[in-house]
């Protein structure tokens, strides 16, 4: 169930002119009284507090109206036409201490002069809150960018810019995208989402994560949950399945692709315009809870990174499990703005959840392994209706699958390092860690062993850029072993030439991966 929208406040503030009318004035203390005040206080240092309210959202239109407990502009613009154009409305939102507070709205000429001042008490039951003040233009207006500020208890809590031009309204100036409430989205966003199962070649099913309608016949999803897979099965919100193992487009750095299926299915989620969503934008997505339900979360993008061997990324302020891979992340308009890609930082990483020991890497080509990230739909072409399509088969043998993991519960423990020490009976890592420079010349990988059966096979290391191209195999050495018989196997390997990138390590048992890891080589 969608989480219930919180109830704003909302205040209308009717001012008679700019000029003057029912409001305020602003005071100002003579100089004398100023300088009298200062010289009057001791002096002394204190640690300055931070701000108590956190802006949230801001707008403004000459439309609004009030749904389901939030304040909606229906016009959203910051220019305004005189004298087509009658007053200006300015919403804003804030999160801060629940409890009573004292509201200021400042309206500032272009020339930076309080044009007009009120204000009004206000008792916030929750810590989200919002209010909206409207004035009225007159013809008789100056033309130029004009501002409003508001304070909550004597404290900034926000400055928005607005500009107003004396000409009759443009056609194509008022925007016919609408702000939808919290239900509305939750609504669309469900009934375009897609479960999205993995299918290994046995039929069983290897992960789950989730995907959405961007086309006719086409599902928008994070690479990683194709990679390596047989099929793909997509459950859509209506129970109806399609199993398939075509993909019109994909980028395994970036970590989306675009999965075609036949029949009907669901309408398409809208796009959002390029480049709409900025940083401190108010998002949403779906998050699939403990039951599997599907329940509405928002927060707001939170920053903005360039990553130099994956791409661009988005920053968000909640998180989401793992089976929310591959969600919508949708602005306030009810457009898809990203796609939710956890752990995108990796190519292949995914992998590590099947490992019975995974490495204390938390290494994520500059990020962290909680680190929720989403990949701007500005950054994904999608492909035609026409464009042809490839199977997953292809894809394997064209060597974009990261190799599936297979054997690791014989590997009891195994770690990398700048230098394997033999200390008492067992040896050890030492220097461990996942970002090395050239200067360091080696890196240490050491595997402790325990079959769970019979082995009679050999060893092997690999070092593989994240496009999966091999740089670096060692001599496969033999390996035998049994139930209760620990092995140690360790390896030096020179990366003084490698150029400054993301590494993925494999241990191969047999040529198969067995356990993995990920580091860096800088300069």
């Amino acid at each position: 169930m969608p989480r219930r929208p919180h109830k704003l406040a909302t205040v209308l503030l009717a001012l008679a002119s700019f000029a003057g009318g029912a409001h305020r004035p602003v005071m100002a203390g003579a100089a004398g009284e100023w300088r009298h005040a200062v010289n009057g206080q001791a002096g002394g240092g204190v640690q300055a507090a931070g701000p108590k309210f956190r802006l949230v959202r801001a707008m403004s239109g000459t439309k609004g109206s009030e749904r389901g407990g939030q304040y909606i502009i229906e016009d959203p613009r910051s220019t305004f036409y005189v004298p087509d154009d009658r007053q200006i409305i300015v919403y804003l939102e804030w999160e801060g201490p629940q409890g009573p507070h004292h509201l200021e709205g400042f309206w500032k000429t272009p020339e930076g002069k309080v044009a007009s001042l009120s204000d009004f008490n206000y008792d916030a039951k929750q810590t989200r809150f919002g209010a909206y003040w409207t004035i009225p233009l007159p013809e008789k207006v100056g033309p130029g960018m004009w501002s409003f500020e508001a304070r909550i208890d004597g404290e900034l809590a926000a400055s928005y810019t607005f500009q107003i031009v004396l000409s009759p309204r443009p056609a194509g100036a008022i925007s016919t995208r609408r702000l939808f409430t919290p239900s509305e989205i939750y609504q669309r966003a469900l009934s375009a989402t897609v479960t999205v199962e993995k299918v290994g070649e046995s039929g069983q099913d290897l992960s789950t994560a989730s995907g959405f309608v961007v086309a006719s016949h086409a599902v928008l999803t994070s690479f990683q949950a194709i990679d390596g897979a047989h099929a793909v099965r997509l459950i859509f919100e209506d129970g109806q399945e399609r199993v398939t193992d075509r993909v019109a487009a994909w980028d395994r750095r970036e970590d989306w692709a675009v999965v075609i299926f036949d029949g009907a299915g669901p309408a398409a989620l809208p796009s959002a315009p390029a480049n709409s969503v900025l940083v401190g934008d108010r998002c949403f997505t779906l998050n699939v809870s403990s039951n599997k339900g599907r329940v509405l979360i928002d927060g707001n993008v939170i920053g903005v990174r360039d990553w130099p061997e994956v791409g661009k990324r988005w920053s968000v302020s909640f998180e989401v499990s793992p089976r929310a891979d591959g969600m919508p992340l949708l602005d306030e308009y009810g457009e898809a703005a990203g796609i939710v890609v956890r752990g995108s930082l990796l190519p292949g990483s995914v992998s590590l959840d099947a490992l019975h020991f995974r490495p204390t890497n938390l290494l994520q080509a500059g990020g962290t392994v909680n680190e929720i990230l989403v990949e701007p739909m500005d950054s994904i072409h999608l492909p035609s209706e026409q464009a042809g399509a490839v199977t997953l088969a292809s894809l394997k043998e064209g060597g974009s699958f990261t190799p599936p993991l297979a054997g690791d519960e014989n590997v009891e423990t195994a770690d990398i390092g700048t230098s394997v020490e033999k200390k008492g009976v067992y040896p050890v890592v030492n220097g461990e860690k996942f970002e090395f420079s050239r200067h360091d010349g080696d890196v240490a990988a050491l595997v402790v062993w325990a079959p769970k059966g019979k082995i009679r096979s050999d060893v092997s290391f690999g070092i593989y850029g994240l496009d999966n191209r091999e740089v670096i195999r060692t001599k496969p050495a033999p390996m035998k072993s049994g139930p209760g018989q620990r092995k140690f196997t360790s390896w030096r390997v020179d990366i003084s030439t490698l150029p400054p990138a993301t590494y993925r390590l494999d241990v191969l048992l047999g040529g198969v991966p067995a356990w993995r890891t990920y580091f860096r080589v800088v300069p």
